[in-house]
Formats: structure tokens, C-alpha cells, sequence
């Protein structure tokens, strides 16, 4: 597999969970059966009030982010480096508040806060809410801690800095 082929495989992942976390909502009409035609001339809008043109607008979908200690994503805290043979070199970091962002190629492909999910496991925040459930956007910490798998391309990351006081 070359370079063009795993950044493809890396962005029709990001797509596919992203597909995976919106809800259509409304599927009784016409535009959510695949006609996009008519939602726009039903006069349906965006969220944010401008014309959709292309169907519902997809809803975001969880529960209100939980507050997070630092002692509950102590283990996660610092940058996590795909170490998996032909990545791209995305990478995670994660801060001591919970926050965390993901990057490959100079692009953010994820910013939000981590939840602790069990031990070990960590579900990734959506459009600024709790998903709820692991799935697609949440890291497991494997190893005893020295690596971490990330469910949205199982790859593994190895933590190559840790965070600064």
C-alpha cells in the first residue's frame, strides 16, 4: 500500500465515523429516502438558519461532556505517535484537563475532550458532547499503559513525549 493509499484509508475512516456518530433524524420524508431535491423545496434549513440544499441537516448526537480529573487521564497525558508500519504519523495529545487533539499531515482531524470509559478506555467527545458509548472515537491503553489503540483505524500509537508541567 502506498502513502496516497493509506492517507485515503485514513480519511475514509475519519468519514465513516463521522457518518457512523450523525443521526439523519426524519426519515419519513422524501429527502431523508435519498432525494435531497426536497428537503430544499420543502424550505427546510441548516441548523444555523442558511438553506440546506442538500436534505436534513445532520444532528449532533450525545450527552453533555462530564467534568474530567486530572487523575482519571493521567495514564493518556502527552503525545502518542502511530507506530504502525506505513502510517501516515498522525498523532494524539493529550493534556492533563482532558483535553486532546488528533493530527496527521499538518491537519487537525479531531480536537475535543477525552471521558473516562472504564479502565484503560477512553471515549473521544463529538461536536462538543459525550457520544456515550464507545465506538468508532475512543482509545483503549494497552501494555500497561505503554501503548494505545485507537478504535477508528485499530492502529497502534506509542507515546513518544510526555506532556510538560
Amino acid at each position: 500500500m502506498n502513502e496516497r493509499s493509506r492517507a485515503t484509508a485514513l480519511t475514509i475512516a475519519a468519514a465513516a465515523a463521522t457518518l457512523t456518530l450523525s443521526a439523519c433524524g426524519g426519515a419519513k420524508d422524501s429527502a431523508a429516502k435519498g432525494d435531497p431535491s426536497q428537503g430544499a423545496a420543502q424550505g427546510q434549513s441548516a441548523s444555523d438558519g442558511s438553506p440546506s440544499g442538500g436534505g436534513p441537516v445532520p444532528k449532533s448526537v450525545g450527552g453533555p461532556l462530564p467534568k474530567v480529573a486530572p487523575q482519571q487521564v493521567k495514564g493518556l497525558v502527552g503525545t502518542w505517535t502511530n507506530t504502525t508500519k506505513g502510517s501516515v504519523g498522525d498523532a494524539f495529545e493529550f493534556k492533563s484537563d482532558g483535553t486532546g487533539s488528533w493530527k496527521g499531515r499538518g491537519r487537525t482531524l479531531w480536537t475535543g475532550q477525552v471521558i473516562p470509559a472504564g479502565k484503560d478506555q477512553y471515549r473521544l467527545s463529538w461536536q462538543g458532547k459525550d457520544p456515550n458509548t464507545p465506538s468508532f472515537w475512543s482509545v483503549t491503553l494497552t501494555q500497561n499503559g505503554q501503548k494505545l489503540l485507537f478504535q477508528g483505524n485499530q492502529q497502534t500509537y506509542s507515546k513518544t513525549k510526555s506532556a510538560t508541567p
